[in-house]
């Protein structure tokens, strides 16, 4: 348990991963005083709101929640709590400095990826487009810069070959838990060491907002696309005007009769459906996701089915 419990908190978040470290400090006995939230944005089937995982957390927990579309909405209300110590993880946001400036211990950062590399919106994600074989979790004092302000502590881990998003999404979430269990009540000492980054060695990854494939890449860059993707939501290509999802690709070894133009299928099995990439490289799909179906293996789904012909082309 904490020995600063008695010291007031105001936590930002929003994603399952903020929900996550929310709890954690909430469990090993943190006095949160309010959680700031985005807005509800997310609908069900039946078009109702759903709550935000912080918001979830928060409100199991009978604490105030604001959901302001910006937080400088709600400056009044969080200068009357008048927090000792701001923590921030995956808010959505970039604070404004009156925020900064408010509590003693001031703005502390939960950042998914070892500063300054994979400064932004999508470090996990980047981690593994970049093939990355090292990333990790940084506690950092905020400034109004994005993910510019000094470390205090980092921890890595390796990022196996075979990694997705959803492996290393809560393999990070369980190394940020630790790390701000770890040292919460250090945030406490005004002479709690930390250091600059240094910017010359900065890196950045902006929100994901396309997830088709560019067959003209090479099969590896394809290939860690895909998994980096991998469920959130899937990569995709459109073959004869079906969006198709990738769930599992592999790198593989072809020996075409004639030139291949990216994108053709050159082979069909039950092994998976080899496709030519860029730079005279291959890929061999071995499950997907097909509008209304669940995830399959490409073995379950090839017999008698027309769509996956050699010859034809992935767009």
């Amino acid at each position: 348990m904490f020995v600063q419990k008695n010291k007031k908190i105001l936590f930002l978040g929003t994603p399952k991963i903020a929900a996550e470290m929310l709890s954690a400090l909430i469990e090993n006995g943190a006095n949160v005083v309010g959680a700031v939230t985005q807005p509800d944005r997310q609908k069900d089937r039946k078009q109702n709101l759903i709550p935000t995982p912080v918001k979830e957390v928060a409100l199991a927990n009978n604490l105030p929640v604001f959901q302001p579309v910006k937080v400088r909405e709600i400056r009044e209300q969080i200068t009357e709590i008048k927090p000792d110590l701001v923590i921030v993880c995956a808010y959505g946001e970039i604070v404004g400095e009156w925020l900064l400036k408010l509590p003693k211990y001031k703005c502390v950062n939960i950042h998914v990826s070892l500063l300054p590399k994979l400064r932004g919106a999508a470090p996990i994600n980047y981690a593994i487009f970049e093939d990355l074989k090292e990333t990790g979790v940084t506690l950092m004092y905020m400034n109004k810069g994005m993910d510019t302000g000094d470390i205090i502590k980092q921890k890595a881990i390796p990022v196996a070959p075979t990694e997705t998003f959803s492996s290393l999404y809560d393999k990070l979430t369980n190394l940020g838990k630790e790390l701000i269990v770890e040292m919460f009540d250090e945030l406490f000492d005004e002479n709690l060491p930390h250091f600059q980054q240094d910017n010359e060695l900065a890196t950045y990854c902006s929100k994901i907002v396309e997830e088709k494939i560019s067959w003209d890449l090479p099969a590896k860059q394809i290939e860690c696309f895909v998994r980096g993707l991998a469920e959130t939501p899937y990569a995709y290509a459109i073959l004869e005007d079906m969006r198709i999802k990738f769930c599992e690709v592999l790198l593989a070894t072809y020996e075409p009769k004639e030139p291949t133009i990216p994108g053709t299928i050159l082979q069909v099995s039950k092994a998976g459906i080899v496709v030519a990439c860029g730079q005279n490289t291959y890929l061999c799909i071995t499950k997907i996701l097909m509008p209304g179906k669940k995830p399959l293996l490409v073995s379950q789904i090839i017999n008698g089915n027309h769509n996956f012909i050699v010859g034809k082309k992935f767009n």
